[in-house]
């Protein structure tokens, strides 16, 4: 992985996953061995739930990492810049963190020298449960780290943690770029589950939205998070977008009956929210832009999809099904669909 400022790269390379060493690197110069002795570290962690489980500080100055062991991981950091003298640190070691929270994943980096986990239990399925987001900022003067319950659903607020928290990766837990915080969803019973965003320059954590049976779906939409969401009582589906900005609030961009569906969904940095709403059998397809919030929804029902994305000017693209075959076409807001003529071998894919 790079960091932020592009100056430093960093590997996990070794004999095996069970002898692995993580390496920094810059532009010039000798790799640097970062972690003091080999050690079963399987690979970055990209790809699962709990990932990433190797990260990289935004100057390029302080790698995180985890190990694994037959009970589950531990996190371990360590400076770059000056190893002869800090020692790497066992971020969650048992006078930190009890034994009984024994699985660790999602590490990344809030600033330059504070870093921020989750740490509860493995959940059967690549992912995280049980389990809160501690903050460990480490001081310049190369003192232990103190530590911080950001997400505090435990009640436990002060190290050595023995609580478990009940956030669960397979829920939803999304770093907002930019190490300005995470959008998380905390499930209830009886459809009580409760959305927040946790602001990093407060440590406050602000409650979006509370009685939510689901979350259905996260889009970036430029400087926004774009949720789908179904509200327990009275059944209904709505959209929130978020702002990154954890200073400004929410917004509803539009609220929907319980039964309508919205698949697939896509967004991209400028802004523009595009999704395919499933109404009774029929399909129509809706865009909004959020930062201004106009929006357009066409109503002519076709057989939309796979594909739905951007094309290169920013407009909404995607396909439907003819009687002879998949047309593709794009759609600017407030326009009319305008047909390409081919099938756009190779530019064309479906929106993860």
């Amino acid at each position: 992985m790079r960091s932020a400022d592009n100056s430093t790269v960093a590997v996990v390379a070794g004999a095996s996953p069970a002898e692995a060493n993580v390496f920094a690197f810059g532009p010039t110069g000798a790799a640097v061995c970062v972690n003091e002795a080999p050690a079963a570290i399987t690979d970055p962690g990209f790809g699962t739930e709990a990932s990433p489980q190797l990260a990289l500080s935004p100057d390029g100055r302080r790698v995180a990492w985890k190990t694994a062991d037959a009970l589950g991981g531990e996190v371990f950091s360590r400076r770059v810049s000056a190893l002869s003298t800090p020692l790497e640190v066992h971020v969650t070691a048992d006078q930190n963190f009890t034994d009984t929270l024994n699985d660790t994943g999602v590490i990344s980096f809030f600033g330059l020298d504070k870093v921020g986990m989750l740490v509860g239990e493995p959940n059967g399925a690549g992912g995280m449960e049980n389990s809160d987001l501690y903050l460990a900022t480490f001081p310049a003067s190369g003192s232990a780290p103190t530590f911080q319950n950001a997400t505090n659903t435990s009640g436990n607020s002060a190290a050595p943690f023995v609580t478990k928290g009940e956030i669960d990766t397979s829920d939803g837990i999304y770093q907002v770029p930019g190490e300005l915080g995470f959008v998380y969803f905390v499930s209830g019973s009886s459809g009580q589950g409760q959305i927040y965003h946790l602001d990093d320059a407060t440590g406050t954590n602000h409650l979006i939205r509370d009685g939510i049976d689901e979350l259905n779906f996260v889009e970036r939409a430029g400087a926004n998070f774009v949720l789908g969401v179904l509200h327990d009582q009275p059944s209904q589906r709505e959209l929130v977008a978020i702002p990154f900005d954890g200073t400004l609030p929410a917004t509803s961009l539009g609220m929907f009956p319980g039964s309508v569906t919205i698949s697939p969904t896509a967004g991209n940095v400028a802004g523009t929210f595009a999704g395919i709403v499933n109404v009774g059998g029929l399909q129509q397809l809706g865009q909004v832009f959020v930062p201004s919030g106009a929006g357009s929804l066409y109503q002519t029902p076709l057989q939309f999809g796979p594909t739905l994305g951007f094309d290169g000017s920013g407009e909404v693209l995607t396909s439907f099904q003819a009687t002879t075959r998949t047309r593709f076409v794009s759609w600017p807001l407030g326009g009319s669909f305008y047909q390409h003529g081919q099938s756009l071998l190779g530019h064309v894919l479906p929106a993860n």
